[in-house]
């Protein structure tokens, strides 16, 4: 049941948006999952690519 709650909270937080309708407790869980679910995606993102460690500064156009 835990994890049912994981994939419909979120869900039914983006589709209350979408009808803007306002549930507190549903919409800050929501807001919770999906942004801890962000974090981890950007985590894993991180992780995985290769990056550049020396800066190159920005090309202006004089």
């Amino acid at each position: 049941m835990t994890y049912s709650l994981l994939i419909v909270l979120p869900i039914s937080t983006i589709f209350l948006e979408k009808v803007k309708l306002k549930i507190p407790f549903v919409n800050a869980l929501g807001h919770f999952i999906l942004m801890n679910f962000a974090l981890l995606l950007g985590y894993f993102k991180f992780i995985s690519a290769s990056h550049e460690s020396a800066w190159e500064p920005p090309k202006r156009n004089v």
